[in-house]
């Protein structure tokens, strides 16, 4: 079973921003689950241990993001939204 985070933006500008702020971070650009969500199309994904510091950097970013919490066993996926910028 796989679990990471996933990043996903309002706009393709918000995840362009997020890939330089993350900058550092073991991240990989991957297009949105769509269990989750058709918006922006782009998502940065991350590694559990990197969380804290991936939220802190896209606070000081501002609006524009969600963060969720994916478990991934082979094809099946479950996920809960874990954080979401503040507007």
């Amino acid at each position: 079973m796989k679990e990471y985070y996933l990043f996903t933006f309002d706009s393709t500008h918000y995840a362009i921003r997020a890939q330089r702020l993350l900058t550092g971070l073991s991240i990989v650009t991957m297009p949105t689950l769509r269990q989750i969500s058709a918006s922006c199309g782009i998502s940065v994904r991350i590694q559990p241990n990197q969380r804290e510091e991936a939220v802190r950097r896209m606070e000081e970013a501002g609006e524009g993001w969600h963060l969720y919490h994916i478990f991934q066993d082979g094809k099946d996926i479950s996920y809960r939204l874990w954080a979401e910028s503040k507007p």
